[in-house]
């Protein structure tokens, strides 16, 4: 009869486990404080718990950013089951804390260029979100900002919208800036001048101070080269006077109401003529 060999030994080893492990308080926003990720399990393929959570390499952050997130799987049966070291779990952000200008930016007027180009003055800007404790940190920059007016036509008001303004400072970074909102500005009516091309007619004397104009091929100066041909002079409705009724030369004459007409003549201001004389002959 044979004898069952006794005294035999052998090692079981542990079994690795599998574990999907995920970031579970993500995202949050910026507010000086030290956050941590929190890890839970989302798959395993034994009972276990979470241990070591490291956020971007440390147990926890401060600033805005994306940090990922490692953290160890303990089996609870420690003793059949090895732990899982380092698994990655996603990312923990923290969000930059928004950040609005109150106060101390304004839109200036302008004078008719034919563009929606804009331009804005900062005078002791408002910060609406910064943190007291950074408040000395954060600052307004105005460098490389681009500000656009909603129409090119002379009115009031119209809408003005600012990019590019940003943040600056130790703190900078942790803030995202919210482009200033309800800017309004005008845009100013462009001074004509006629340069040529109007005189005024020499009379009789009649005993009053009534004189007239004559035009002739009139040169405006001030009228955009874009808007040429459609701004013109009118000279509908003006009235000429001399200086004096009596027979003279030279006597000044005064134009008023002469006006512009096209369709660009809205944008557009005509200073009425100076320095024009004529003479007042003797009657017979």
């Amino acid at each position: 009869m044979l004898t069952q060999p006794a005294g035999l030994m052998a090692a079981i080893e542990k079994t690795t486990p599998t574990a999907t492990l995920a970031v579970n308080n993500s995202p949050v926003v910026y507010d000086g404080t030290a956050k941590a990720a929190t890890v839970g399990i989302t798959a395993s393929s034994v009972p276990g718990a979470v241990a070591n959570i490291l956020t971007g390499g440390a147990a926890d952050q401060t600033g805005a950013g994306t940090y990922a997130v490692t953290a160890n799987f303990v089996p609870t049966d420690a003793a059949n089951y090895n732990s899982l070291a380092a698994q990655a779990a996603g990312n923990f952000v923290i969000e930059k804390a928004a950040v609005t200008i109150t106060s101390g930016i304004t839109a200036d007027d302008k004078v008719y260029d034919g563009t929606t180009s804009a331009t804005i003055s900062s005078n002791n800007a408002v910060l609406s979100g910064v943190l007291p404790a950074d408040a000395a940190e954060v600052e307004l920059s105005t460098n490389g900002y681009t500000a656009t007016f909603f129409s090119a036509e002379v009115g009031s008001p119209i809408a003005v919208t600012v990019d590019g303004l940003s943040l600056t400072g130790a703190k900078a970074v942790d803030y995202a800036l919210t482009a200033p909102a309800g800017l309004t500005a005008a845009i100013g009516k462009a001074a004509v001048t006629i340069t040529s091309g109007i005189t005024a007619d020499g009379k009789v004397y009649d005993g009053t101070t009534g004189a007239t104009i004559s035009s002739n091929n009139v040169v405006l100066s001030g009228v955009l080269a874009a808007d040429v041909g459609q701004v013109e002079l009118a000279t509908n409705g003006y009235v000429a006077t001399f200086d004096s009724a009596n027979a003279g030369s030279p006597i000044g004459v005064t134009v008023t109401g002469l006006s512009l007409t096209g369709a660009k003549a809205g944008e557009y201001v005509l200073t009425q003529p100076a320095g024009l004389t004529a003479v007042i002959e003797k009657a017979t």
